[in-house]
């Protein structure tokens, strides 16, 4: 998997990419990730894209929280802490 939804902790939605360990894109609406989706998929198939989302929506916070974890493991946890007062989670 090169690339996921993921949930924030506010509600909206990322996208966060195995190929540079980071977010692409941040806070998005539900709409707009199932946009990103349709955009992003290679067959451009709305029914996967909904899938996508769906499952970020499933697994809640915990892809968010893998996601932060990766970060900060790759890129440091600066650039985690960064992300998450960008988003209005950290300190």
């Amino acid at each position: 998997m090169a690339w996921r939804i993921v949930q924030q902790p506010n509600g909206l939605f990322a996208i966060f990419s195995d190929v540079v360990d980071g977010f692409t894109v941040i806070d998005m609406t539900e709409a707009e990730a199932a946009l990103e989706c349709v955009d992003q998929l290679s067959d451009g198939v709305t029914e996967a894209a909904r899938k996508k989302v769906a499952a970020a929506i499933e697994s809640g916070i915990d892809r968010w929280n893998e996601s932060i974890l990766t970060i900060a493991a790759i890129h440091g946890a600066d650039v985690a802490e960064r992300i998450l007062t960008d988003v209005g989670e950290g300190e």
